[in-house]
């Protein structure tokens, strides 16, 4: 393979990493409205190793009242991380009957933060969400919309 047909099929490779990020990163999440004590949440739902991957990565803004929520399979030790993520953050960690288990306050394009037990659910939100609104642990999130707890339950 000569120099020139090398830098084509890597110039090709980024070409395609570069369009699938974006992709990626342009692809709407299917989208659920949360209660959590008093406060409503419009969230984006992550229900798949791709969209767990990726979460919020090259936003510049979130909302006030908007979220992301991690949907798993089943309980297990969570752990989160803020590679290319440039937005302040606030995490909760829910176990499988919705209720917070620990909130970690993430910066950006640190390290990795973990769940303090078992959960099932992991919710971001702008850093400093769940003080604002004194959510505390044990607190219980709902789905507004019934059809869409079936979703996810049936999603795992």
């Amino acid at each position: 393979m000569n120099f020139f047909s090398s830098h084509r099929i890597c110039f090709l490779c980024c070409l395609l990493y570069g369009v699938a990020g974006w992709a990626l990163s342009e692809t709407a999440l299917p989208c659920t409205t949360i209660a959590i004590g008093t406060e409503i949440l419009s969230v984006e739902l992550a229900q798949n190793t791709a969209s767990w991957a990726h979460g919020l990565m090259g936003r510049s803004t979130l909302a006030e009242g908007n979220g992301m929520l991690f949907v798993y399979p089943e309980s297990r030790k969570l752990k989160f991380w803020m590679k290319n993520t440039t937005i302040p953050l606030s995490i909760g960690f829910f176990d499988s009957s919705h209720r917070l288990l620990n909130v970690v306050d993430m910066s950006p394009l640190t390290g990795t933060s973990y769940s303090n037990g078992y959960a099932q659910y992991a919710l971001e939100v702008p850093q400093g969400w769940f003080t604002k609104h004194k959510i505390l642990p044990g607190e219980k999130f709902s789905f507004l919309d019934p059809e869409d707890a079936i979703n996810c339950a049936q999603h795992n």
